[in-house]
């Protein structure tokens, strides 16, 4: 199998499947194939930049009646209620550990 197009694969949005995929191919995802959005049914969360912020990355989740912004991945984590042990949790998590968050030990 040939080396993935981390730049391609970034512009696929992060997903359950797309995590299911890579996994099923036996490729660990890195920075650079991952995206800025996460989809999960009818919720996407996409991260972006606050460089007026010292680089903080700003979570906004759509729809939940109304799109929603979140200063940390702990708020988000809390307001999307997808716990670890679930697939879509643990691809959240994945996802968000891109981002700098790191689940409490």
């Amino acid at each position: 199998m040939t080396e993935p197009s981390w730049r391609q694969l970034a512009t696929i949005s992060d997903s359950l499947q797309k995590y299911q995929i890579m996994n099923a191919c036996g490729v660990e995802l890195e920075v650079n194939g991952v995206s800025r959005v996460f989809i999960a049914g009818q919720q996407q969360i996409y991260a972006s930049d606050l460089p007026s912020h010292g680089g903080a990355v700003r979570f906004t989740l759509y729809p939940a009646p109304g799109s929603r912004s979140f200063e940390s991945p702990r708020e988000l984590l809390t307001a999307v209620k997808w716990p670890p042990g679930t697939p879509t949790g643990d691809a959240l998590r994945k996802w968000l550990g891109f981002y700098g968050w790191r689940p409490k030990q």
